[in-house]
Formats: C-alpha cells, sequence, structure tokens
C-alpha cells in the first residue's frame, strides 16, 4: 500500500491496496482490505459512517444481530478511545479505521496518532477501589465481545477480531 506523512496506513502487506485520496481524506480498497484515514476535525461523523460501512457488510454476510451488536460497541468504543484518548481531541491528527470481513471472520484495525498507553496499566474497573471510576471499560467491553482484543507495541492500535463459530 501507498503510504505518506499526511495519509498513514496500517501496515498490512497481505492486505493489497491502492490509496485514493478525496479531499483531506485518504480510502484504500483492496481485495479484502478497506482503510479510511482523515483529519479528527472531521473523523467523528465520518469514522461512525465507516461503523454503519462495516456492519452493512457483516449483515450481507449474514452475521445475526446479537454479533453484530457486540462488533458495533468495540467499533465504537476504539474510535471514541482513539479520538479522545489517543489524539487528545487533536483536530491536526487522523485516525485510520481498516477492516477486512470474509465468511469466517471481521478484523478492524483502528490507529491514532498519539503517543500509545500499555494496556497492562490500564486499571480494572471491576476493582473495588475503580468502581466510580470512568476508565477501563471500553476495552473491558471490547474483550468480552470480540474474539481478539489486541494493541501494537506501542499501544496507539487497536485490532479487534470477532471469529464465527464453525
Amino acid at each position: 500500500m501507498v503510504a505518506d506523512a499526511a495519509f498513514p496506513t496500517l501496515s498490512a502487506p497481505a492486505w493489497p491496496g491502492k490509496l485514493t485520496r478525496f479531499g483531506a481524506w485518504a480510502i484504500a480498497v483492496g481485495a479484502l482490505l478497506v482503510v479510511v484515514s482523515g483529519p479528527l476535525n472531521r473523523f467523528t461523523a465520518i469514522g461512525f459512517q465507516v461503523q454503519e460501512q462495516i456492519l452493512a457488510q457483516l449483515r450481507d454476510h449474514h452475521y445475526p444481530a446479537k454479533i453484530l451488536f457486540g462488533i458495533r460497541l468495540s467499533i465504537e468504543e476504539a474510535i471514541i478511545n482513539a479520538i479522545k484518548h489517543g489524539n487528545g481531541m487533536d483536530p491536526g491528527k487522523h485516525v485510520t479505521i481498516a477492516w477486512r470481513i470474509d465468511e469466517a471472520s471481521v478484523r478492524v484495525e483502528i490507529e491514532d496518532e498519539g503517543p500509545g498507553f500499555i494496556p497492562a496499566e490500564v486499571p480494572d474497573p471491576t476493582a473495588e477501589e475503580n468502581l466510580d471510576r470512568p476508565c477501563g471499560r471500553g476495552i473491558m467491553l471490547m474483550k468480552s465481545f470480540m474474539s481478539r482484543v489486541e494493541f501494537n507495541a506501542r499501544g496507539n492500535r487497536v485490532i479487534l477480531e470477532n471469529r464465527r463459530d464453525p
């Protein structure tokens, strides 16, 4: 995939694609991959449009409503985390979403331009001392609904994967 500083893409050499620019937005489409990247100041609305596009594709692959609910919640949480915590609401920073869907699984990667974090240092939201604190609940929800939740070493990209039961 083509990448430059203005339009970062996820490192996915197994997913071929071509980068296309639409104004300030970059969209790469390959056989199984779609990447959307754009400036944060307009990303919230567009990010949720992308979320709806992913869900529509999942419906086309006959994913059940119960699974769609968890995937929707997980993607929404990851987008909000990227905007709020990752990029610190900086309108000059980008968020990138890439996804791949097939009959067996869906994989969504959401990356921000922030400094990242160490997931192991996020307090357990179910611990007594954290019940009134708002941190960690989103990650906990993602882990409960997705087959796999993984962060890159820097902590600025999350991989959400849901595999269908055979």
